[in-house]
């Protein structure tokens, strides 16, 4: 066990015992849109990983379906885009993968995410 003095939830052990509604969080909005991920027109010029990294603690996601070319599947696959997805994309599922993974090695941080 972490003592408590030890322990800090968002960068601090105070914020341990207050509740989600309590608490302010840096919010990057558009948060895949970034020159780091090759978007065009970027709204950010760091990724969302190193976002958090940095501190950040919620990031607004923007889903849309993405038709495959050449498929047959009518209903596509979901990626994160801002507007038009041809400036840039990506997908859902990895994305969602590496904030689970960022949570798995910060146990203690709280993520809000934003769609």
């Amino acid at each position: 066990a972490i003592a408590a003095e030890e322990m800090a939830c968002n960068g601090a052990a105070h914020l341990c015992r207050r509740a989600y509604h309590q608490v302010s969080y840096a919010t990057v909005h558009n948060a895949m849109s970034s020159l780091e991920n090759e978007f065009a027109l970027p709204n950010n010029f760091r990724s969302y990983l190193q976002a958090l990294e940095s501190g950040v603690r919620a990031l607004m996601l923007d889903v849309h379906t993405v038709k495959m070319p050449n498929s047959v599947n009518e209903g596509g696959r979901a990626a994160l885009c801002h507007g038009d997805c041809a400036l840039g994309q990506l997908d859902l599922t990895e994305t969602l993968g590496n904030i689970c993974r960022f949570l798995i090695g910060n146990p203690h941080e709280v993520i809000t995410l934003i769609f």
